[in-house]
């Protein structure tokens, strides 16, 4: 959402490369236009997850009352005693615990794997989706977004690929 407001390409917030000279005013619009339509953002990439539930309880406690945690897989271990597909797994489990509790809606983007059937354009499915069993498992709807090709116009398609109802969840 950053990048989009700011005219930044995306790609340059995670790499760390690519930014446009005026950066840090570009980066002071988007901050500015996002505040000003009530859009709240604890921007921390790669940040230890005591770290991202410190953030979602702050932004609550604001009066937020949904979480986007984008990029679900560079979330940090506080320790490294799991590997990486358990302490993905662990962090989101964690995340959505929390956004529970407060009562607030949670929306984990993840990654998907490059399709190996074909082009890298393809329409994705749920298995393409990194650490797809438990990140599947614990979401109660998985919406799927892709590209249609490489340019900036190139169509963006989705598709529902999951909902999990019950007399629990409200619709």
């Amino acid at each position: 959402g950053l990048a989009h407001v700011c005219g930044i390409n995306s790609e340059s917030f995670y790499t760390g490369k690519g930014f446009p000279n005026d950066f840090d005013a570009q980066l002071k619009r988007g901050v500015a236009a996002l505040e000003a339509s009530k859009i709240e953002m604890a921007f921390a990439l790669g940040a230890p997850l005591r770290d991202v539930l410190t953030a979602i309880r702050s932004l609550v406690l604001k009066g937020c009352n949904s979480i986007v945690v984008d990029y679900v897989q560079v979330i940090q271990p506080d320790d490294g005693r799991m590997d990486r597909a358990e302490f993905v797994a662990h962090a989101a489990n964690k995340c959505k615990r929390e956004c529970q509790q407060a009562g607030v809606s949670i929306t984990l983007c993840s990654q998907l794997a490059r399709p190996q059937r074909g082009s890298p354009f393809a329409e994705p499915q749920v298995t393409d989706l990194k650490e797809t069993g438990d990140l599947e498992n614990i979401s109660e709807i998985i919406m799927l977004l892709w590209s249609a090709g490489d340019s900036e116009t190139a169509p963006k398609l989705g598709k529902i690929a999951k909902v999990k109802w019950s007399p629990k969840r409200p619709r």
